[in-house]
């Protein structure tokens, strides 16, 4: 019977004898197809168990052969390079060419670019330097148009120096021509250029300096001139030398009068020589009346000849000619012109130390132009030799040659 010789396992699958003698074919070996017929004719009591194992080996097989085929199928065959030809090869190189030099053209165009930004474009730190200092000059020339126009010439000389200070500097060529184009100092030739025609502005102001200058002197020595002659009267007789002195020497030179005369100053301010010459007149009346007053014969001999030296700053030798009347008229009342004779010298003397003291100062100014500086310091030494030459005072030939000593030489 079928079912004796299909014996199951309780708990599972029956184990097929011909699968123990016969082993499943390798997926690798072909399976041959009469097997499954033989084995279905030798047993027919078998056929369920042999087609279901047919099957399921046949499955399997097949399965097996699927995956081997896949395998295989995915496996690449290794071509062998195909060689280019020469005028492959030709192209391939000149398409290499034609990109490294796409390349370095635009490295070189970039190059230029930024070159050029650099040159004409970026702004220069030290052409912004000159352009600050450029501006301060402008600025110190609009203050010495306006310090001039209120009358301040010593505000107008500081900016005058100051401005030209400001432009004498290598990167503006120091303001002074001939400009070197080619120096590496420049900040830019166009701006050196510019440098040297504010330096030029700034100089033309120089003579209107000078020329307040003169007037604001002028106009001070004619207020104290005339100022005398207000109160002529209650000077005393050392005073009205000094006066008499002042006016003769401003009718020569209204600017410097202790310096000598300048026909030229006399010609500048003819309105106030003109002012004073008429007011002259009142000091010899002053002298004539003061003269009368003197009852003694003797005392207005004495008072003429002494007054007169001095006049001409000869003190020493009014002294001894007082001395020489006391001698001669014993009764003589020759005190009071001892006492002139003093006072004068001493006047005198802080008047020459003031005016030298005040043109040295003049001379060591900043900035001050040479020739003016020269004539500065020329006009006091001259003024102190005047003082050892005329006065005869030990006391002030002394401090006279002091500051002569003090005083450079020209």
């Amino acid at each position: 019977m079928a079912t004796s010789r299909r014996p199951r396992a309780a708990g599972g699958r029956p184990t097929s004898p011909s699968s123990t003698r016969n082993p499943p074919p390798s997926a690798l070996e072909p399976i041959d197809p009469a097997g499954g017929d033989e084995a279905a004719s030798t047993d027919a009591g078998d056929g369920e168990v042999a087609s279901s194992a047919s099957s399921r080996r046949g499955a399997a097989g097949r399965s097996s052969r699927r995956i081997n085929v896949q395998s295989s199928s995915k496996t690449t065959v290794p071509k062998s390079a195909r060689l280019l030809t020469p005028a492959e090869k030709a192209a391939r190189s000149q398409a290499v060419k034609s990109f490294v030099v796409l390349v370095l053209c635009l490295v070189l165009f970039l190059g230029a670019v930024a070159g050029g930004w650099y040159v004409f474009l970026r702004e220069n730190p030290l052409s912004r330097e000159a352009q600050g200092l450029l501006a301060e000059g402008e600025r110190k020339l609009t203050l010495i148009d306006s310090t001039l126009n209120n009358r301040q010439p010593k505000l107008a000389r500081e900016a005058f120096n100051d401005g030209l200070k400001v432009l004498a500097v290598p990167m503006l060529g120091n303001a002074k021509e001939p400009i070197d184009e080619h120096d590496p100092n420049l900040a830019s030739t166009q701006q050196a250029y510019k440098a040297v025609a504010l330096a030029k502005a700034i100089h033309a102001t120089e003579a209107r300096i000078d020329k307040i200058e003169r007037d604001l002197k002028a106009e001070g020595n004619h207020r104290k001139v005339m100022e005398g002659f207000r109160k002529l009267a209650d000077l005393d007789d050392a005073a009205l030398v000094e006066h008499e002195k002042l006016t003769e020497l401003f009718l020569k030179n209204p600017v410097e009068p202790p310096a000598g005369g300048r026909d030229e100053y006399v010609t500048d301010y003819a309105g106030m020589i003109q002012e004073v010459n008429g007011q002259k007149i009142r000091i010899e009346q002053e002298k004539d009346r003061r003269l009368a007053a003197i009852t003694s014969d003797q005392e207005k001999l004495a008072h003429g000849e002494v007054r007169a030296l001095v006049k001409g700053e000869r003190f020493k030798d009014a002294l001894d000619k007082l001395s020489a009347f006391k001698e001669k008229f014993e009764q003589g009342k020759f005190d009071h012109l001892r006492g002139f004779v003093e006072d004068s010298a001493k006047q005198a003397w802080e008047s020459a130390q003031k005016y030298a003291d005040s043109r040295f100062t003049d001379y060591k100014s900043p900035g001050i132009p040479k020739a003016i500086g020269d004539q500065a310091l020329r006009d006091a030494r001259t003024r102190m030799d005047q003082v050892v030459e005329r006065f005869g005072m030990d006391e002030y030939v002394s401090q006279a040659k002091a500051m002569l000593d003090k005083f450079p030489k020209p």
